[in-house]
């Protein structure tokens, strides 16, 4: 015959009710921070020379024009593109 002891658990613990305590604490805080809490703003001065980026917005750039140009025209390609390897097989599931 076989003898059988069981140890007897605490379902309700001050420790574990203590730990779930901190966790929901930890876990509410971080909510709060992350969707609650707005952030603060802070006045930014603009850089003095800022005020020559205002010519660019009226810049209009034409692509056609651009790849056109004979300065586009005068670049050299240094590299050949990839080309298209069959690699593998056909169908990959296949037993060999």
């Amino acid at each position: 015959m076989a003898i059988v002891i069981e140890e007897q658990r605490e379902r309700f613990g001050f420790l574990n009710v203590l730990l779930w305590l901190i966790i929901l604490i930890i876990l509410g805080y971080a909510a709060y921070y992350i969707f609650f809490k707005k952030p603060e703003l802070y006045e930014v001065a603009t850089p003095v020379n800022f005020e020559n980026t205002r010519q660019l917005v009226n810049i209009n750039l034409d692509p056609g024009e651009v790849v056109s140009s004979p300065q586009f025209q005068a670049l050299k390609q240094y590299f050949t593109p990839p080309t298209a390897v069959n690699t593998g097989r056909t169908n990959p599931f296949l037993s060999f």
